[in-house]
């Protein structure tokens, strides 16, 4: 798409537009004529959050849940690492959702595929929901699991965890 004289989709990425059409059109289908959930009123989101878990989720079977612990907080990290070598990092990732919706293992496809493709390990946050966790719950679990990860990351996944504080001064690729 162009606009003007500027390319709106990177051309790298172009080649996934098609199959963002067709999963879209499908979706579509799918929810065609079932009522829409009211997102600004707690029922309407627990229907919301009923009618996605109705949907198919591919949970990876090698997926391993640990209990993320820091400042004396917990939250559950559903982590998936590379089945083949040593894992070169690890990803922390946060599911979509607005913090409403949604769950770690419905990332489950696409963090495989992040670790085969990256050979990282990806840990994903089971963040608590609102509206039965108001704000700042996910928020604080999301930190929880950061937290976790730098102080524990070299033992857990054999990779030290980086943070902005390792950074030398000069250029990023020193």
């Amino acid at each position: 798409m162009e606009l003007g004289l500027e390319q709106l989709i990177d051309g790298a990425l172009a080649a996934y537009v098609e199959e963002s059409r067709e999963f879209n059109a499908e979706l579509a289908k799918k929810t065609a004529g079932q009522p829409e959930s009211d997102l600004a009123s707690a029922s309407g989101v627990r229907e919301a959050r009923d009618a996605l878990s109705s949907t198919s989720t591919h949970r990876d079977p090698a997926a391993v849940e640990l209990l993320a612990e820091a400042e004396g907080r917990q939250v559950p990290v559903r982590v998936i690492t590379p089945s083949r070598g040593r894992t070169r990092a690890v990803y922390l990732t946060i599911h979509g959702g607005g913090f409403s919706l949604g769950s770690a293992a419905r990332g489950d496809a696409r963090n495989r595929r992040l670790a085969e493709a990256l050979g990282v390990t990806v840990a994903s946050v089971e963040y608590r929901l609102a509206p039965e966790h108001p704000w700042p719950a996910a928020p604080d679990d999301c930190e929880t699991a950061a937290l976790w990860l730098l102080a524990e990351g070299e033992t857990l996944f054999g990779t030290r965890a980086w943070s902005s504080a390792d950074r030398r001064p000069g250029p990023p690729w020193r």
